[in-house]
């Protein structure tokens, strides 16, 4: 299941350009892997994940083709994990697909609201640094990208709010 302002026509599976765009999975099985293409424009590049419930993130190679590792040793039991691009335009990414262990199954996800919202902004909109929390009411903090998440972005969070698709 897909949202967002995603590039479908592209050869090889979906471009993700904007922040708060992504890709969501319910599977039952043990361990779960992403092969992703990074294209780097500036700073660390970095992917959310929420898995059952708990996000976490990790830093992408700079360029080409790889996977990485979004759960492993997980109980044989159903699961959910959203993938989704936390940065601006920093970085572009592929998304080639999930890979699964062997026996895993997977599952059929509710649909998405019916209600969309179409963000437009700057890093505001972006999310950029809002986990720089420390720096409340002060400038932003010098950083690599490590700070920035667009889940905690104003236009994200409203969607939510609201109970409607993003495309930011």
């Amino acid at each position: 299941q897909y949202m967002g302002r995603i590039d479908f026509a592209k050869e090889g599976g979906p471009e993700f350009v904007f922040p708060c765009t992504f890709v969501k999975i319910k599977f039952k099985g043990t361990h779960i892997r992403v092969i992703l293409t990074n294209t780097k424009n500036c700073w660390d590049n970095f992917m959310g994940v929420i898995l059952d419930g708990v996000q976490t993130k990790f830093k992408l190679e700079d360029w080409g083709r790889h996977e990485y590792v979004l759960g492993e040793d997980l109980e044989n039991a159903e699961h959910e994990l959203m993938l989704f691009k936390r940065q601006d335009s920093c970085h572009t990414v592929q998304f080639h697909g999930f890979t699964l262990n062997e026996d895993a199954v997977v599952a059929e996800l509710p649909p998405l609201p019916v209600r969309c919202i179409e963000g437009y902004g700057d890093s505001v909109s972006a999310g950029e640094v809002s986990e720089a929390v420390e720096y409340c009411g002060q400038a932003d903090p010098k950083h690599n990208g490590e700070w920035s998440n667009s889940y905690y972005s104003y236009s994200w969070c409203l969607a939510r709010r609201l109970q409607a698709q993003l495309h930011n």
